[in-house]
């Protein structure tokens, strides 16, 4: 979703600026991010339908800093991601679009580039979905009957190991037996839900880089400044806009990939066949749950979508043009 003026950037740079905008970006809607995966994975713990209900629930039981767990993972993850995506995104654009107002060759491009950052930090990803559902000794389960006390505290001490960071994942990965899913093979454990993954970064990243370049194409005089370069709040509007647009594509996988995920881990609803593909995966919630499984969780991507893609946007196209500057400079 580049349109930093009318410059290329250098490889570096869009690397860099690609991967500090991710972490600032990711990083501000860390908690709007654990609320999602909660309701995706329907968690037994935290079954509160609102937002704001799910938020207050997590502060009460683990303390404010439970909104950002997991987040180490995550920005472990994303900026390696994030730089990735961006450069790939970058380097198609520049040398293989031929037609820059071609929303196909967009798609394709934002497509393939989003599909190499995929492949290269998946088993960062599997690891911040788990540790998301991972949950202190300090949630209330006085309601729930012996039974109930006797899961949560297995499930507490496996939560234990996850909150260990990478390595107590990899442990876990190696020898724990959850729910009956036994993974001794790493590799294949943190690749778990790579293929809902890569078919859900078609539409997804299609859809909002087409959709971006778009609406910078259309843009009115009245959101440019005097030297004819798009403002900022054009840009998180639409940046917004767009990547809701390929949220809502791409959701159902999403879904779907979160559920293999977290098959076994914390308390949330795996799925009941590992064996099974995607789409029939897909299709086996959809025919249990109803079309709003598919769903569920969409609207926090809604609240979160503008200000995530926003800033992204803003932070790399500000930092590609200050890097650029220097390197001018110098």
């Amino acid at each position: 979703m580049t349109g930093h003026g009318n410059s290329k950037t250098t490889p570096m740079v869009s690397l860099l600026a690609g991967g500090i905008s991710g972490v600032i970006a990711k990083s501000t809607i860390a908690p709007l991010e654990r609320v999602k995966i909660l309701f995706q994975v329907k968690s037994k713990f935290y079954s509160v339908n609102s937002v704001y209900g799910l938020m207050k629930s997590i502060i009460k039981n683990e303390g404010i800093g439970g909104l950002w767990k997991g987040n180490t993972a995550t920005i472990l993850r994303i900026f390696p991601y994030s730089a990735i995506q961006w450069a790939s995104y970058d380097y198609l654009k520049n040398n293989f679009v031929t037609d820059k107002k071609s929303s196909v060759q967009i798609f394709i491009a934002g497509s393939a580039g989003f599909s190499c950052a995929i492949l290269l930090t998946y088993p960062l990803d599997v690891i911040r979905a788990r540790l998301a559902l991972a949950y202190n000794n300090n949630i209330n389960n006085n309601n729930n009957n012996n039974n109930n006390k006797l899961n949560l505290t297995k499930q507490t001490q496996q939560s234990n190991v996850l909150k260990n960071g990478i390595g107590g994942t990899i442990n876990i990965e190696r020898s724990i037996n959850f729910n009956g899913y036994k993974t001794k093979d790493l590799f294949k454990g943190l690749w778990r839900g790579i293929l809902p993954t890569l078919y859900g970064s078609i539409p997804y990243a299609g859809v909002g880089y087409s959709s971006f370049e778009y609406f910078k194409r259309i843009a009115p005089n009245s959101c440019r400044n005097e030297k004819g370069d798009i403002m900022g709040i054009y840009k998180l509007i639409t940046g917004g806009i767009a990547g809701g647009l390929g949220q809502t594509a791409a959701y159902p996988l999403d879904v779907v990939r979160r559920r293999i995920q977290t098959t076994g881990y914390g308390d949330g609803k795996g799925v009941d066949n590992l064996k099974h593909g995607t789409f029939k995966t897909m299709f086996t919630i959809f025919q249990k749950e109803g079309i709003y499984a598919l769903f569920k969780g969409i609207s926090i991507n809604y609240i979160k979508v503008i200000p995530t893609n926003g800033v992204a946007f803003l932070t790399y196209e500000t930092l590609c043009d200050y890097f650029s500057s220097k390197l001018n400079n110098n």
